[in-house]
């Protein structure tokens, strides 16, 4: 059982990275367009 639960929260970790270098993709995506626009 207590491998399980370790194995969840690793999964929670890597999604949550993954969460934040999506949005950190978003933002950079944003503020090159925003620099190419003006």
């Amino acid at each position: 059982m207590e491998k399980m639960e370790n194995v969840q929260d690793n999964n929670y970790e890597v999604i949550g990275l993954v969460l934040s270098t999506c949005l950190l993709n978003k933002y950079l995506v944003h503020s090159l367009l925003n620099k190419l626009i003006s």
